[in-house]
């Protein structure tokens, strides 16, 4: 039986190479994975603030602000005045940034399906169960030291 730092560095390796694959596969698209998850955020949500993303990924609004004029710099995305607040922008993904969005996406479906093309349904659903009682136990862990330091 293994050990939980066993099964914790088992479970970091699986991460890196699926991380390091997914990097390599984005890079073709012209994106790394962290662009990826700016714009899907994007996508998903709409415009958005600086602070907003921040919250979403539990990056320092410094981060951000580099990310975002990559993006922009780079045609992606686009920041707008905020129609609510005159002080602040949003940020919006443009259609070049959906289009490269389409094409990651796509490529980041194929190289996950090829990762867990080993693992039968039944094998996945366990995985599903453990990975999803992982997380909220992590989630809950913050959120309750962030509730007595705050």
């Amino acid at each position: 039986m293994s050990s939980t730092l066993e099964l914790a560095d088992k479970l970091l390796a699986v991460h890196l190479q699926i991380r390091r694959r997914l990097d390599s596969a984005l890079a073709e698209t012209g994106l790394s994975l962290a662009k990826y998850r700016f714009l899907a955020m994007l996508s998903e949500h709409g415009p958005c603030r600086s602070i907003d993303m921040a919250n979403h990924f539990g990056f320092a609004p410094r981060s951000i602000t580099e990310a975002v004029d990559t993006l922009e710099h780079e045609g992606l995305a686009i920041r707008m005045p905020d129609p609510h607040d005159r002080r602040a922008k949003t940020i919006s993904i443009t259609e070049k940034g959906l289009e490269v969005l389409r094409v990651s996406s796509a490529c980041r479906k194929e190289v996950v399906e090829a990762v867990f093309a080993n693992l039968d349904h039944s094998q996945r659903d366990h995985l599903q169960t453990i990975l999803d009682s992982l997380l909220l136990r992590l989630t809950k862990t913050v959120a309750d030291a962030q509730k007595t330091s705050g």
